[in-house]
């Protein structure tokens, strides 16, 4: 009876890309998860980090002081259970 492919060892596979080398690279082989980015994809990249950049001071300030806010409405949250 013959042995599925998947359950034999990688030296026996008939598939190219299973035989013996299993995770073995070599030095000029790349891998490429997804396309290069585009000229106009990297510029809006940048405006986007930019205006995050620039941002996060304001919106840091903004959670103080809703923490601080909430703090000082109910300073014990009766609903309040811990993450276990």
């Amino acid at each position: 009876m013959p042995v599925p492919i998947a359950w034999r060892p990688a030296e026996e596979s008939s598939h190219p890309r299973r035989s013996g080398r299993a995770g073995v690279r070599g030095p000029g082989d790349t891998v490429r998860a997804v396309a290069p980015l585009t000229p106009e994809q990297l510029r809006t990249r940048e405006r986007v980090e930019t205006v995050i950049r620039l941002v996060a001071p304001a919106l840091n300030l903004v959670l103080a002081v809703g923490d601080r806010l909430s703090r000082i409405v109910e300073p014990e949250d009766h609903e309040y259970y811990p993450p276990r």
